[in-house]
């Protein structure tokens, strides 16, 4: 029961626009994740690219800005969810993988990785 739920939050997370919010301001964004009751954390990664975090006990987003406070790129995982879950997940919302093993839909690519200093795997998605 515990991996359906976190299978169906992690489609519903990459699936709506709502989520990943590519595309939106920096405002925006950051009203709508504290208006749900995140916690926020913003500032300049080590390329010196500015993010916004946004966490609860189980989920993990990251969303980066371009300089004019634009969001290009935005990861998201969850707590003990494995590749072939996220991939399926992708397939499911209608990405296709292609040979560079990234995954691409009509405006969006996505990638999935593993942090090795967490111990988890993540998505990557952003403008095509």
């Amino acid at each position: 029961m515990k991996k359906l739920l976190l299978f169906l939050m992690l489609v519903i997370g990459l699936s709506t626009q709502a989520q990943n919010f590519v595309g939106y301001s920096f405002r925006d964004i950051k009203g709508e994740m504290d208006k749900r009751g995140y916690i926020l954390t913003e500032g300049y990664d080590k390329d010196g690219d500015y993010y916004l975090s946004a966490t609860t006990l189980s989920e993990y987003k990251v969303y980066y800005f371009t300089k004019n406070n634009i969001c290009s790129a935005y990861v998201y995982t969850l707590k003990n969810v494995s590749f072939s879950d996220y991939e399926q997940s992708l397939y499911k919302i209608g990405y296709t993988k292609y040979s560079d093993g990234k995954y691409y839909n009509d405006k969006y690519i996505a990638k999935i990785e593993y942090d090795s200093q967490f111990g988890c795997w993540y998505v990557t998605m952003g403008l095509r």
